[in-house]
């Protein structure tokens, strides 16, 4: 249990911050920033965003209550005895952006795979904007379908003064004492997986201006000791000891505070995406030759042909040593492929049921690796395939992309009608029956093979 954590078994750990912002520059790291973020963001009345204890003290004169510094107690006890519009209207005139700091939209303007924040206000969409970057808002009540392949998306988790109405204030929007995130809200939310395969699936996760009070969030990072070389916690430059000591266990501390992490995004960021690697792909497998090689066996031999099974360093074994038992043959056809694909047309192999078209695509993968070229294979449709497409698109480097059962990524090649990039060329693979069927879709995404 996370209770039962001592954080003195973690030492702290330098952290190159150069490489984290070389990190953020593949696109694939997520941010999550809270109350800390926002602070010093000027609202339309000319005033510094409220904090927590503010807010509930100006809800407390609203309603002429008690706020006793309890934002929760405040707005539950305003809530039992008014209705809540002239809350929603003192909401919007709090938390209503009329000017953002440099360093918020620097941060916010930065390639991130995906943004959270348990904020109400618009701060990161707005700080963005002043950058030219268009970011979506959107609320755990949103289905994430309309905005995962999109890249560009800040996710309020506790709801957003976007569209506010008062009969929000008791179901998506929250409203309590440090942002906090109800565990029971979330974990019903169509929200909770994609925001953990975003934790998976993501490069570095970046906190800014946020207290990991939510006990939930704090499961979700310790449940996978992996996340926690990947995470960082930036803080004030004097984040007292306890704060230290609670972020220990979750990842790295940069007590550098907002500001001078907006600087070194400034300082290494335009360097970084110049350089942007394909070596950041997450989706797609490049493929690389193994290093251990086995002469195919009379065994193998005989598992092959019987049910069709063959490692890969069986099968190149036999296609580029030919040791062992004669395990695959080099085809006239894997040779004119493997031809044809280098000068950049795209290739097709087509076949019956069980007639060796996905051998025949795994060994043209082989030979063309052989020759010192970049191989990549998308396994399955998924929404990050998209995403690493554009980053081959955008490099100069010459690259094959491998697809078997095409037709099942119809708008994974749809995607790449839409880029058109003239460095990738196709390697695809269907059943007769299906490739027939998929005649008119490849002649309307003019994929010529």
């Amino acid at each position: 249990m996370i209770e039962q954590l001592n954080p003195q078994q973690y030492r702290p750990m330098e952290v190159d911050i150069a490489s984290l912002i070389e990190t953020i520059a593949g696109g694939r790291a997520v941010l999550f920033v809270g109350s800390g973020f926002a602070r010093n963001a000027i609202a339309l009345d000319g005033s510094t965003f409220p904090t927590a204890e503010v807010l509930a003290r100006e809800i407390g004169e609203l309603g002429g209550v008690d706020a006793d510094k309890d934002l929760r107690y405040a707005s539950e006890k305003y809530l039992r005895m008014n209705s809540g519009e002239k809350l929603v209207d003192m909401l919007l005139e709090a938390f209503s952006v009329k000017e953002v700091l440099p360093h918020q939209t620097t941060i916010a303007a930065a390639p991130w795979r995906r943004i959270y924040t348990t904020n109400y206000d618009l701060v990161v969409e707005e700080s963005a904007k002043r950058a030219g970057v268009r970011i979506e808002s959107a609320d755990i009540d949103d289905q994430p379908g309309d905005y995962l392949a999109k890249k560009n998306t800040c996710v309020h988790l506790n709801g957003s003064i976007r569209n506010l109405k008062a009969e929000d204030l008791n179901g998506r929007f929250k409203l309590t004492s440090s942002s906090y995130l109800s565990s029971e809200t979330f974990n019903s939310s169509a929200w909770h997986f994609p925001f953990k395969r975003d934790l998976e699936m993501c490069t570095a996760l970046v906190f800014v201006g946020y207290s990991l009070y939510d006990i939930e969030i704090q499961k979700i990072l310790y449940e996978n000791p992996d996340f926690i070389e990947k995470t960082f916690f930036v803080t004030a430059p004097n984040v007292s000891e306890r704060e230290r000591f609670t972020l220990a266990p979750f990842g790295n501390c940069l007590a550098i505070g907002a500001e001078r992490f907006a600087e070194h995004i400034t300082l290494y960021l335009q360097k970084f995406l110049l350089d942007r690697s394909v070596d950041l792909l997450t989706s797609f497998r490049k493929y690389e030759l193994c290093e251990q090689k086995r002469a195919p066996r009379d065994a193998d031999a005989e598992r092959f042909l019987m049910v069709g099974d063959v490692s890969d360093a069986l099968l190149e074994t036999s296609l580029l040593t030919g040791e062992g038992a004669p395990l695959a043959v080099r085809r006239t056809d894997l040779n004119l492929a493997a031809e044809a694909a280098a000068k950049g047309r795209h290739v097709a192999i087509i076949s019956d049921f069980g007639n060796g078209k996905s051998v025949f695509l795994r060994s043209l993968t082989i030979l063309l690796v052989q020759k010192g070229n970049d191989v990549y294979v998308v396994d399955n449709p998924d929404d990050y395939n998209r995403e690493d497409l554009e980053i081959l698109a955008k490099s100069t480097k010459r690259a094959f992309l491998v697809i078997d059962s095409y037709d099942q990524h119809v708008d994974f090649l749809q995607h790449f009608t839409d880029l058109s990039p003239a460095n990738i060329t196709l390697l695809i693979a269907a059943r007769t029956t299906k490739h027939e069927r998929m005649q008119d879709t490849l002649s309307r995404l003019k994929i010529d093979v």
